[in-house]
């Protein structure tokens, strides 16, 4: 074999190895391609979502600024609620001793 012909062969093999270098990364330049797509799909999911949390956490403290003046309302019957249960009580202790008093 001839010098020249090796040379060609040496060539033919180099050329044949940076084919398949070049096809592999035709094919790592497609994923990465398609990776990119996906991040670029995942971030407007995410400011998608990062929006609707904020609109949730501005209306819960609307609704907490809505409910408060129930929750004063509440409390003031609970504590009227308590106060005549306790009036009632001590009126029926107090009848109840009457009403002894008087059987004796």
């Amino acid at each position: 074999m001839s010098k020249n012909q090796s040379n060609q062969e040496l060539m033919k093999m180099v050329v044949a190895h940076l084919d398949r270098i070049e096809s592999k990364v035709d094919k790592l330049d497609g994923r990465m391609d398609s990776s990119e797509k996906i991040a670029i799909k995942q971030e407007s999911n995410l400011e998608a979502h990062m929006r609707r949390s904020d609109l949730l956490e501005q209306s819960q403290g609307e609704l907490k600024e809505a409910v408060k003046p129930i929750l004063k309302a509440y409390t003031v019957a609970w504590g009227i609620t308590k106060i005549f249960l306790a009036v009632s009580v001590c009126v029926g202790i107090i009848v109840g001793i009457i009403k002894i008093i008087e059987f004796i």
